[in-house]
């Protein structure tokens, strides 16, 4: 299983990890990437952590996790469940103050 760690040195040849990532892939079979790597990348592109020409990134990063194999899972719910059960849910790391929700107000057209 591969996290978003190796996507990152993956996606940039000036990463000085982009050649062990590399080499890395090579070496594996049967690999395994997270679906919630793909949410975190996005989040890292979103929060301009990591900059990169969209929408060619991602058409990008699909042929290159074809070309060495890689499976993405599918997402699941119990991936979660096991998450809270360690304390690892994202809530609990969370330095985000929630609101109260406002009500409504509906909009005569």
């Amino acid at each position: 299983m591969i996290e978003t760690d190796v996507l990152v040195a993956l996606a940039s040849r000036t990463d000085r990890h982009h050649g062990e990532a590399r080499r890395l892939l090579e070496r594996l079979t049967a690999v395994k990437l997270s679906p919630y790597s793909l949410v975190e990348l996005d989040l890292l592109i979103a929060s301009q952590c990591l900059r990169v020409r969209l929408p060619d990134f991602y058409s990008a990063l699909e042929e290159v996790l074809a070309y060495y194999g890689v499976e993405v899972l599918r997402p699941r719910p119990a991936h979660f469940e096991v998450a809270w059960a360690s304390g690892g849910g994202m809530a609990s790391r969370s330095s985000v103050a929630c609101t109260p929700p406002r009500r409504l107000r509906r909009v005569r057209s």
